[in-house]
């Protein structure tokens, strides 16, 4: 479905839902028998939109894990996660949403909708920040417990039996982690974990690299041009991507492999490609996500926009120079350690936040155009190739 059209119906639809299926619980919980309490014995998960955002999310679930070993923790999301969650082992089973046609969404949420009813779970913790697709959800399938984030300005919190206030400051990862405090679990070890990788994925990374030449001791770097499709604004320049791939390729004898994923970030690294004097590697769309994740964690360092392989690369153990200006690095930075990151910090940024519901309408990235070759290439050196 196109962006607009769900932030659109996500806007106008959701709030006033959200308002008449809570005053409707509330009217017709008068005259129904007291639901009664019992020890936590099912949860349910709710996180759509952001691979990104799932794999910050690993180290709440598996928190609740500990903190619940003996319950079922379910999660829903949008089909498009689906790899992301594979062989996680803190989730005993995962349902999904489509939203690649109106009426594919349509039917899929209102079908896992009766059927997680049914399932009467004991929490239903949404960690969506803004959507109220997700809140409508929780209302609809949540008899007991729903918790989930009342942001300011974005009408959603009425839908919550138990309202986390969204701080617009720690990093997601911990903020995430608010909602499992409002679950009852009181510390984690918040370090991202890595993806489950299996030995098909191994394999598959193992092939495509010795197919292009690489071998162990190569200096491998990958980079990453893409945000989406809805995110244009927090995009490096193609060109520049080019010349510092060049840059690294004539100068260190860097071996550059190209990332993306969609039609849309397969032209794009095509159109870099050909603006190159050098020739890189082209994995754009000829990988799966975890043989990219596999991929990713051989590289030396990952040089990507503000998107998902950014938390990819931090969750395997790989040095990530990010790109931020329309968003900010504070929020949704790279984790752990010995990453750089180009962040201008100009008067009118982040322009797209939470409290914004991610919407912009600069026309003019200054933030993120500003950000020059040189700089990036004399960081590099200086962080990674002394």
């Amino acid at each position: 479905m196109n962006l607009k059209f769900q932030r659109i119906t996500d806007k106008y639809l959701g709030i006033p839902l959200c308002y008449w299926l809570h005053f409707f619980k509330e009217a017709a919980g008068r005259f129904q028998k007291k639901t009664p309490d019992r020890p936590v014995q099912k949860i349910l998960l709710i996180k759509f939109w952001g691979i990104g955002n799932i794999i910050m999310l690993f180290p709440t679930i598996k928190a609740l894990r500990e903190h619940y070993p003996s319950a079922v923790i379910d999660f829903f999301t949008l089909s498009q996660n689906r790899q992301a969650l594979e062989g996680n082992p803190h989730i005993n089973q995962a349902f999904f949403l489509r939203n690649d046609r109106f009426a594919a969404f349509a039917w899929t949420y209102l079908k896992n909708a009766a059927l997680l009813r049914r399932n009467d779970y004991d929490l239903v913790l949404d960690f969506e920040q803004f959507a109220k697709t997700s809140s409508v959800f929780a209302l609809l399938v949540g008899k007991r417990e729903r918790i989930g984030f009342d942001t300011p300005a974005q009408g959603r919190g009425i839908a919550y039996s138990r309202k986390v206030a969204y701080l617009d400051y720690p990093h997601m990862v911990e903020t995430f982690f608010r909602i499992a405090k409002g679950a009852g679990v009181d510390h984690a070890d918040l370090t991202l974990l890595p993806l489950e990788i299996s030995d098909a994925d191994r394999k598959a990374a193992d092939r495509f690299l010795e197919g292009h030449g690489v071998r162990e001791e190569d200096f491998l770097v990958g980079m990453h041009l893409g945000s989406g499709e809805n995110m244009l604004p927090r995009r490096w320049e193609k060109e520049k991507f080019a010349r510092l791939a060049d840059c690294l390729m004539e100068k260190h004898a860097a071996k550059v492999v190209f990332t993306g994923h969609g039609e849309h970030e397969v032209r794009l690294v095509s159109d870099a490609i050909a603006l190159m004097l050098q020739k890189p590697i082209n994995a754009a769309g000829k990988l799966t996500l975890k043989a990219l994740a596999e991929l990713i964690r051989r590289c030396r360092f990952f040089v990507s926009n503000d998107t998902a392989p950014v938390h990819i690369a931090s969750a395997m153990g790989t040095p990530v120079v990010g790109f931020y200006g329309p968003n900010t690095p504070y929020l949704y930075g790279p984790r752990g350690e010995n990453n750089l990151v180009f962040y201008r910090d100009l008067y009118c940024s982040p322009c797209i936040t939470n409290y914004n519901a991610k919407i912009s309408h600069c026309t003019d990235p200054k933030c993120i155009r500003d950000i020059r070759v040189e700089e990036v290439l004399d960081a590099i050196e200086k962080q990674y190739l002394r």
